[in-house]
């Protein structure tokens, strides 16, 4: 599912992307295809705990998610 943005939008995102660990990455390419944080986590072997944790204390995730999930 590519997501629509302008090109300064998309090179901001890839830039706090590229900052994450690979776990994080995982998971944020998962939800971009699947409809749940659950679904997501069961696919990449994590725990959905682990990715409100992330939500809740890294911002760079944060904003990941939020543009990937909003878009």
């Amino acid at each position: 599912m590519p997501l629509e943005m302008s090109p300064g939008e998309k090179r901001e995102l890839e830039s706090l992307f590229s900052t994450l660990s690979i776990s994080k990455q995982r998971f944020l390419e998962a939800r971009l295809y699947l409809k749940s944080d659950r679904e997501s986590a069961e696919q990449v072997e994590i725990s959905e705990r682990l990715v409100r944790l992330w939500k809740e204390k890294d911002p760079a995730f944060k904003t990941c998610y939020t543009t990937i999930t909003t878009k």
